[in-house]
């Protein structure tokens, strides 16, 4: 069964340094072998962070993956999964912390192993122009990354080579400046290489999970009986 994409969506936590609980109503659908992804974007400091993350308000635990850029700007990346979300529209929730500017990008995802959905998972930091990693992947996985940065005025953010856009938000104040969480979806391979372009040198951080696809329909173990003489 081929890995798809339902819905995806954001949420945020609105005016820069906002600290609080933030919810959204989202449809991840009716589709057989579900996966709900959350992927956060953190920055501002150091003590920023996100909790109690939940949908239908079953928990969403740990993240698989978190990379936090340690320079000022304090860039963090996360990813979590719920598996068999709840169908339809039900509410996610998060709570944020520290002086923090956030944006959730939410993906509905149908065709997911409901044993073991998350194959593999990356990270990577830096101050560059460009986001860039390699994630051990396999046929038939879809990889989804998510890149932070904070935004300044005039920063965009650019997929690479076989990468497709799923959403680009910015949860920014006034003043224009904030947090940028950007995602994309790639076909797995043996190894996948993945990164974004962005206007202008950032303080980044950036993660990645390799999403594994749900056994074929109708595959069985096939069993021979040897005779021994």
């Amino acid at each position: 069964m081929a890995i798809a994409i339902y819905a995806s969506g954001y949420v945020d936590s609105g005016t820069t340094g906002n600290q609080g609980t933030y919810t959204v109503s989202f449809n991840v659908g009716t589709g057989s072998n579900r996966l709900l992804l959350a992927c956060v974007s953190i920055a501002d400091s150091a003590s920023a962070d996100i909790s109690a993350i939940s949908y239908n308000s079953v928990s969403m635990g740990t993240a698989d993956v978190s990379q936090r850029n340690t320079n000022s700007d304090y860039s963090l990346s996360k990813i979590y999964h719920l598996v068999a979300p709840a169908t339809g529209a039900n509410t996610f929730s998060f709570t944020t912390s520290g002086n923090c500017d956030c944006s959730v990008v939410l993906i509905a995802l149908t065709g997911v192993n409901q044993t073991t959905p998350i194959r593999n998972t990356q990270k990577a930091t830096g101050n560059s122009g460009t986001l860039a990693l390699t994630i051990s992947s396999a046929t038939n996985d879809l990889v989804i990354d998510n890149g932070t940065d904070y935004y300044t005025s005039g920063t965009t953010s650019t997929t690479g080579t076989g990468q497709s856009l799923i959403l680009d938000h910015r949860c920014v104040s006034g003043s224009a400046t904030g947090v940028e969480g950007a995602t994309s979806q790639t076909p797995g391979g043996s190894v996948t290489t993945i990164g974004w372009t962005i206007a202008n040198t950032r303080q980044w951080a950036y993660t990645a999970v390799s999403v594994e696809p749900a056994a074929a329909a109708g595959a069985t173990n096939v069993v021979r009986n040897v005779r021994f003489f």
